[in-house]
């Protein structure tokens, strides 16, 4: 699936695709001597037969392209000014869009004006300690007009990364979603289940602390080159990241600039791209490694997924225009998934634990990345308790979790469990979310139609992200419809579920019918099961 990959490690230990086979080592080499390798003399055609991405003169609809679609109401940078306001000016005054023009055209080459090297940084409450450092997110208030023309660069990065960027990375990557992810994931759970009730195979949810904030601007510049992006655009991208000084707002208050000599700026429309971009040699190391061998559905016989499998190999004539997808003779063995830095790896063995710390320890080294054990967790893809890799978990405070864990483990939103009371302490919590939502909003005085839109929105929109993936009990969607139905219409006599869910031109108010709603996202999996992706997934 992967081009061949090499090793390559400079002074700074940069860390470079590796070739299947190869043990690797910590041979150190000047960056002078770096060789280009087969995988990134893929990555180097690919970026050239599309050199005209990059770096072409910024046509006029180009630009206005841009504005029409930047988001309303945002706390612009330091210079104050919203996108708002370029919006009306490039508009109405064409001299101000030919100046814009110009300013986007130079920073291609480097050049910018000074107000962009300046940023306002806020800081926002994760949770935890508020006493701790780490427990707040930093977030770049950047000015609108850097932030056109890094948004212009993720446009164009989009273009060609999903050719670089390994399929098993769906973070910020088109028309992949984060629920293929879960969705895997309980597939290969259930699977085991039932096929290999008694396999060690595990799942490692590895933590990365200060993912972004971490990243060592020598480490991305030089994957920068290794993939072969033009000289000129990485030194443009370097200087605009690692060239800037922030000064810190609290309570209104603006500090002293201090220089930025590491991290990518979170609020920034090109930073998720970047940080794939220098993960992508981390995630080829573990795919290239014969010491990782990853996981597969079992085909045993006396599994129901594996029967259901084996019929959908056979011949199937095509009913549609589409051409359907049949499954594979062997289910293919995954490694791992990530989307953008949150990383699940899949073990078969104790024996393959030290080989991953090995290879976090040497991507730790290139990158300045750091992962925290202590919020790392190790998963049963069975269920089964293994006291083999307890033993293993217990000296590195790594988090243990199998079917008797009194909950569940939260994966990207999502629970995976092994037991009917995980699911239902997990959506006991989203119960207690909504409940907390609706004792809230009986406090404003809405009329019946506004409360139908508030319903759809802030209650409603809650349930859809886990959806895509678990399936849930009729009887908790009930609850969760007394709840939304009890907020519209607390009045006798009671309106009836189905006659809320009409069109509002039918006398409805429109409100999305949660079990209807249930059964066509789970539909859609089953589309993108038989059909090749489509942008239009979930829309």
């Amino acid at each position: 699936m992967f081009p061949r990959s090499a090793f390559v490690i400079s002074k700074h230990c940069a860390i470079i695709c590796p070739k299947p086979g190869l043990e690797l080592t910590d041979t150190v080499i000047s960056r002078d001597e770096c060789c280009i390798t087969a995988s990134v003399k893929d990555a180097h055609q690919v970026i050239c037969q599309v050199a005209n991405v990059y770096m072409p003169a910024q046509a006029a609809n180009s630009v206005l392209g841009l504005l029409d679609h930047t988001p309303k109401n945002r706390s612009p940078g330091l210079d104050g000014l919203p996108f708002e306001i370029y919006r009306y000016l490039c508009d109405k005054f064409p001299p101000v869009l030919l100046l814009l023009q110009q300013v986007l055209t130079d920073a291609l080459r480097g050049i910018f004006p000074d107000s962009w090297k300046q940023a306002r940084m806020v800081l926002l409450f994760k949770k935890g300690d508020p006493e701790l450092l780490k427990n707040w997110r930093p977030l770049s208030l950047i000015n609108s007009d850097a932030k056109l023309f890094t948004k212009l660069l993720a446009n164009r990065f989009k273009r060609v990364l999903s050719q670089l960027i390994t399929p098993y990375q769906t973070g910020f990557m088109p028309h992949r979603l984060i629920s293929d992810n879960a969705w895997l994931n309980q597939t290969l759970m259930n699977n085991l289940r039932a096929a290999a009730p008694n396999d060690p195979n595990v799942a490692v949810l590895l933590d990365q602390e200060k993912a972004y904030d971490r990243v060592n601007p020598t480490y991305l510049t030089m994957v920068l080159h290794q993939f072969g992006f033009p000289a000129s655009l990485v030194d443009s991208i370097s200087g605009l990241f690692f060239d800037t000084r922030i000064s810190l707002s609290i309570n209104g208050w603006l500090g002293a600039p201090i220089e930025q000599r590491r991290g990518l700026r979170q609020g920034d429309p090109l930073s998720p791209l970047l940080f794939n971009l220098a993960f992508e040699p981390f995630l080829r190391t573990i795919l290239a490694c014969a010491d990782l061998r990853g996981v597969a559905m079992s085909t045993d016989k006396r599994s129901t997924l594996a029967r259901q499998i084996s019929v959908a190999s056979a011949p199937i004539e095509p009913q549609t225009d589409h051409v359907l997808l049949r499954a594979p003779t062997s289910p293919p063995r995954v490694k791992m998934l990530s989307y953008a830095d949150d990383l699940e790896v899949f073990l078969t063995s104790p024996a393959e634990w030290p080989v991953l710390l090995s290879l976090l320890s040497l991507y730790g080294k290139a990158s300045n990345a750091k992962v925290n054990l202590e919020k790392t967790v190790l998963v049963s893809l069975t269920g089964k308790p293994h006291d083999d890799w307890k033993h293993l978990a217990d000296p590195s405070n790594v988090v243990w979790h199998d079917e008797s864990s009194t909950g569940s483990v939260r994966y990207l939103g999502y629970p995976l469990y092994h037991t009917d009371v995980q699911l239902a302490h997990f959506l006991d919590t989203i119960t207690v979310k909504v409940q907390r939502q609706y004792n809230s909003l009986t406090k404003r005085q809405l009329s019946i139609r506004d409360k139908g839109l508030v319903a759809n929105s802030l209650l409603l929109s809650r349930l859809w992200h886990i959806l895509r993936v678990v399936v849930v009990p009729s009887k908790w969607l009930e609850e969760i419809q007394r709840i939304v139905r009890q907020y519209i219409v607390s009045f006798w006599p009671v309106v009836a579920w189905d006659s809320l869910c009409l069109p509002r031109k039918h006398g409805g108010l429109g409100l999305v019918d949660i079990k209807n709603q249930h059964l066509a996202l789970h539909l859609i999996y089953v589309k993108r099961l038989l059909l090749p992706r489509s942008p239009t997934d979930f829309q």
